[in-house]
Protein backbone atom coordinates (compact mmCIF):
# COMPACT_ATOMS: atom_id res chain seq x y z
CA UNK A 1 0.00 0.00 0.00
CA UNK A 2 1.47 3.42 -0.76
CA UNK A 3 1.83 6.20 0.90
CA UNK A 4 -1.23 7.79 -1.23
CA UNK A 5 -3.88 5.49 -0.54
CA UNK A 6 -3.01 5.19 2.91
CA UNK A 7 -3.58 8.72 3.04
CA UNK A 8 -7.04 8.79 1.18
CA UNK A 9 -8.27 5.79 3.31
CA UNK A 10 -7.17 7.85 6.33
CA UNK A 11 -8.88 10.87 5.08
CA UNK A 12 -11.97 8.71 4.59
CA UNK A 13 -12.12 7.16 8.11
CA UNK A 14 -11.61 10.62 9.41
CA UNK A 15 -14.67 11.80 7.11
CA UNK A 16 -16.92 8.58 8.07
CA UNK A 17 -16.62 9.58 11.89
CA UNK A 18 -17.34 12.57 11.28
CA UNK A 19 -20.35 12.16 9.67
CA UNK A 20 -21.37 9.54 12.21
CA UNK A 21 -20.62 11.86 15.40
CA UNK A 22 -23.01 14.57 13.71
CA UNK A 23 -25.47 12.10 13.28
CA UNK A 24 -25.62 10.75 16.61
CA UNK A 25 -24.74 13.99 18.48
CA UNK A 26 -27.95 15.67 16.98
CA UNK A 27 -30.72 16.17 18.95
CA UNK A 28 -33.50 13.92 18.08
CA UNK A 29 -36.99 15.53 16.62
CA UNK A 30 -39.53 16.95 19.62
CA UNK A 31 -43.27 15.22 19.15
CA UNK A 32 -44.24 16.83 21.63
CA UNK A 33 -48.35 17.38 22.30
CA UNK A 34 -49.17 17.99 18.97
CA UNK A 35 -52.21 15.99 17.64
CA UNK A 36 -51.87 14.85 14.24
CA UNK A 37 -54.10 13.07 12.21
CA UNK A 38 -52.76 9.85 12.94
CA UNK A 39 -53.46 8.44 15.86
CA UNK A 40 -51.27 6.24 18.89
CA UNK A 41 -53.85 3.24 18.83
CA UNK A 42 -54.44 -0.20 20.81
CA UNK A 43 -56.16 -2.67 20.15
CA UNK A 44 -57.58 -5.76 22.30
CA UNK A 45 -60.06 -8.75 21.63
CA UNK A 46 -62.09 -10.23 24.28
CA UNK A 47 -65.27 -11.96 24.61
CA UNK A 48 -68.79 -10.72 24.57
CA UNK A 49 -70.77 -12.13 27.74
CA UNK A 50 -73.79 -12.22 24.69
CA UNK A 51 -72.15 -15.42 23.58
CA UNK A 52 -72.93 -16.23 20.00
CA UNK A 53 -70.22 -15.42 16.74
CA UNK A 54 -69.92 -12.02 18.89
CA UNK A 55 -66.58 -10.79 20.04
CA UNK A 56 -65.58 -7.68 21.54
CA UNK A 57 -62.74 -5.51 20.50
CA UNK A 58 -61.75 -2.69 22.63
CA UNK A 59 -60.04 0.28 20.93
CA UNK A 60 -58.01 2.94 22.82
CA UNK A 61 -57.03 5.79 21.64
CA UNK A 62 -53.56 6.57 23.63
CA UNK A 63 -53.39 10.47 22.67
CA UNK A 64 -57.02 11.00 24.28
CA UNK A 65 -57.42 8.06 25.93
CA UNK A 66 -60.49 7.68 24.89
CA UNK A 67 -62.11 3.36 24.52
CA UNK A 68 -64.07 2.43 21.82
CA UNK A 69 -65.85 -0.75 22.16
CA UNK A 70 -66.83 -2.91 19.34
CA UNK A 71 -68.84 -5.92 18.82
CA UNK A 72 -67.62 -8.14 16.06
CA UNK A 73 -70.00 -10.29 14.55
CA UNK A 74 -68.48 -13.27 12.79
CA UNK A 75 -71.53 -14.50 11.11
CA UNK A 76 -72.90 -10.99 9.67
CA UNK A 77 -69.36 -10.15 9.09
CA UNK A 78 -70.01 -6.93 10.93
CA UNK A 79 -69.23 -4.49 13.54
CA UNK A 80 -71.30 -2.88 16.33
CA UNK A 81 -70.06 0.48 17.94
CA UNK A 82 -70.93 0.43 21.81
CA UNK A 83 -70.19 3.46 23.61
CA UNK A 84 -66.88 4.39 24.84
CA UNK A 85 -65.44 5.97 27.58
CA UNK A 86 -62.36 8.01 28.97
CA UNK A 87 -59.74 6.32 30.63
CA UNK A 88 -58.21 9.41 32.23
CA UNK A 89 -61.75 10.61 33.66
CA UNK A 90 -62.11 7.13 35.58
CA UNK A 91 -59.02 7.09 36.81
CA UNK A 92 -59.55 10.69 38.54
CA UNK A 93 -62.47 9.86 40.20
Amino acid sequence: MNRRSLGALVALNVLLLAALAVTSLAPAPVSGQIRTTKGDYRMVAGTWSGGGNRLMIYILDNTSTKVLPVIYDSAANSLTPVPGRIVNDDLAR
